[in-house]
């Protein structure tokens, strides 16, 4: 517990650092922001507000904690609230948006769990659909149009 804190302690103030150093970017973040790291936490922490007693929520506890610390460290580009507008946002986003704020609605804690592992995973799951677009012609299993069977 003590190490996973610490290590998620030290990557905060890297990633902090980072940000004063770095030229601003309105329109994403390079790793995961602290608040939202923050706010990953917090959301683990009111899906479970009892003392940790299960090992199985101690290990996933530990486990987010360890993966949010390394997205904030990341070179992963995350998108900014800044460039979000409802009125470029397909039909399928603005349905998505309205079941996460109705999930809030009905059970806090799940609809707050979803919204910050949502997007703290939005950054990877964006990061590697960029990389199968870019990747040319290979097929999914990894060969390509001009390999023989």
């Amino acid at each position: 517990g003590v190490l996973v804190s610490f290590l998620y302690l030290i990557c905060t103030a890297s990633r902090l650092a980072r940000v004063n150093v770095s030229e601003p970017d309105l329109k994403k973040f390079t790793g995961l922001p602290s608040p939202a790291g923050a706010a990953g936490i917090a959301a683990l922490v009111y899906l479970d507000p009892s003392p940790l007693n299960d090992q199985l929520f101690v290990g996933i506890s530990a486990t987010v904690a360890v993966l949010l610390a390394y997205f904030m460290v990341s070179r992963i580009p995350y998108i900014s609230i800044k460039t979000f507008h409802m009125s470029h946002m397909p039909l399928r986003g603005r349905l998505g948006l309205a079941g996460i704020i109705a999930l809030t609605w009905y059970s806090s804690s799940i609809g707050f769990m979803t919204l910050a592992g949502g997007y703290a995973l939005s950054g990877p799951a964006q990061y590697l659909w960029q990389m199968w677009k870019d990747r040319g012609t290979a097929t999914p299993l990894g060969t390509s149009d001009g390999d023989s069977a």
